[in-house]
């Protein structure tokens, strides 16, 4: 059987490929916003549902519940003086929450309990290098000498353990989905019909996202059980990413010829110089062709980057000056970049999430989009250049 007919198999009277799309495929207002894989509009739901001052009346019943089960499941990580029995006999009506304060998805805080709940929110991504420790680091002195209890939670799809920090207790989407489900169906009538409908959305999406639905998982493996071989040659197309990299970034230069120049092709990458550049002196004999800046597209994960970066020089003390220079008009440099033996030093980055790798529009968009975000940093980069090299 060749490529074609595997594929022609796969699509044509699949039963249950047709009963997965109908299953997936009914209306939920947070997949027709487009908001179902953001971060930050799940911590915005649920900050809202742990607030109990909120519209939806269920006081602290959701705060009390999620406090409750992490101290449960984390005994080993619990800080002293905190106690299951005290959280359940206690009242949280008090608690503020606050969104991404000092960078915390979610920080509550009891001053009734001398009690601070931080939750960093993780829905496919995971943490950078000393993000938690640098978290709980950055709460406000003043709640430590209130002597108030910090409760770090590290809140994922499945229950992740974090790498960077031993003080986060783990929770998972599918804990917190049991927790809202079981509020609701005891407290509705004490609910509007709008808010309960809400909550409920969100909860169909909770499902989704943790596959807690065992009809979809059984309609899954049944088809991958029957048409493996079509469903490993897609995902080999989809996972492809160097393939839409290439044709987007052939349509970005095409359309901005003007301004940039196609360099090289990596697997992951596509390199660039602006054309006004081309003819300032070369300052290394290897990288980027001698070029003292580089600009480039990356892939890293589902991400597309955008990275201007500082070069090796030959003579050191000319980087440096260079470098000093960058940092007095407001460029953000790393201490390591001051060193006359210092070789890359980034200038600016920026990315954004592909939701489709295989989507050469969606990639194309999203290139002009880094770019048009960039362009004051680019500009005042080429303008630098152009005006200390001679």
């Amino acid at each position: 059987m060749d490529e074609y007919e595997i594929l022609d198999n796969f699509l044509i009277n699949n039963l249950n490929l047709e009963k997965l799309e109908v299953k997936t495929s009914k209306f939920n207002p947070f997949n027709v916003l487009k908001i179902g894989h953001f971060e930050i509009r799940h911590s915005n739901v649920l900050a809202w549902l742990l607030d109990p001052k909120e519209t939806h009346n269920l006081n602290d019943k959701i705060l009390k519940k999620l406090l409750s089960n992490v101290v449960l499941l984390n005994e080993d990580v619990i800080p002293d003086g905190l106690r299951l029995k005290d959280i359940q006999l206690s009242s949280f009506e008090d608690a503020i929450i606050y969104r991404e304060r000092d960078n915390i998805d979610i920080l509550v805080v009891s001053e009734r309990n001398k009690l601070i709940l931080l939750i960093e929110n993780k829905i496919y991504s995971r943490e950078s290098k000393n993000q938690l420790n640098k978290y709980i680091d950055n709460i406000d002195p003043e709640y430590e000498t209130n002597n108030m209890i910090i409760l770090p939670v590290y809140l994922t799809l499945d229950g992740d353990t974090p790498k960077g920090s031993e003080r986060f207790c783990i929770f998972s989407h599918e804990q917190v989905y049991d927790i809202i489900k079981f509020t609701i169906e005891l407290y509705s009538d004490n609910m509007s019909r709008q808010v309960l409908d809400f909550i409920k959305y969100y909860l169909k999406l909770l499902k989704e996202l943790t596959l807690m639905d065992e009809k979809v998982v059984e309609y899954c493996k049944e088809i991958y059980k029957n048409h493996s071989k079509a469903i490993d040659m897609i995902n080999t197309v989809i996972n492809s990413n160097n393939t839409t990299l290439f044709q987007a970034a052939d349509e970005f230069f095409s359309n901005n010829s003007d301004i940039f120049e196609l360099d090289r092709k990596y697997s992951k990458s596509v390199w660039f110089i602006p054309v006004s550049l081309k003819n300032i002196p070369k300052m290394n004999t290897n990288w980027n062709k001698g070029y003292p800046f580089a600009i480039w597209f990356r892939v890293k994960n589902e991400y597309l980057n955008i990275i201007y970066e500082i070069g090796p020089f030959i003579d050191g003390e000319k980087r440096l000056k260079l470098i000093k220079l960058f940092n007095s008009i407001g460029f953000k440099v790393t201490k390591k970049a001051f060193r006359v033996e210092s070789k890359y030093t980034r200038l600016f980055s920026d990315k954004k999430r592909i939701k489709d790798w295989s989507d050469q529009e969606e990639v194309y968009g999203k290139m002009e989009d880094l770019y048009k975000n960039s362009k004051l940093q680019c500009e005042k980069i080429i303008n630098v250049l152009l005006n200390n090299y001679n």
